[in-house]
């Protein structure tokens, strides 16, 4: 079930995949080009970032997880970092 996403500076999308243990990466035409495997069951969105902005945040959920879920993905509820290479859109960025 897709949940939060976020645009990169080549128009791809990431998102995050609510009870998959992963973020999809679409391209333009809405295929698949990459996924990325995280250890925890529910990613809940994620969003570029870094000094380069090439860094992917990706944070979890553990909320309402089984014991049997918590054990197989123990890591549920924590932040992920990913360095991807790969450009995030800088079309939304606040300035405060």
């Amino acid at each position: 079930m897709p949940d939060g996403l976020a645009i990169d500076s080549d128009g791809y999308i990431w998102s995050a995949c609510w009870n998959g243990a992963r973020i999809l990466r679409y391209d333009p035409a809405g295929k698949v080009e990459r996924v990325i495997e995280v250890p925890a069951l529910r990613p809940t969105s994620c969003a570029f970032g870094g000094p380069d902005f090439d860094e992917l945040y990706i944070p979890s959920s553990r909320a309402d997880l089984t014991d049997m879920e918590l054990s197989r993905y123990p890591f549920s509820g924590d932040l992920f970092h990913l360095k991807t290479g790969i450009r995030g859109s800088e079309t939304f960025l606040f300035a405060g």
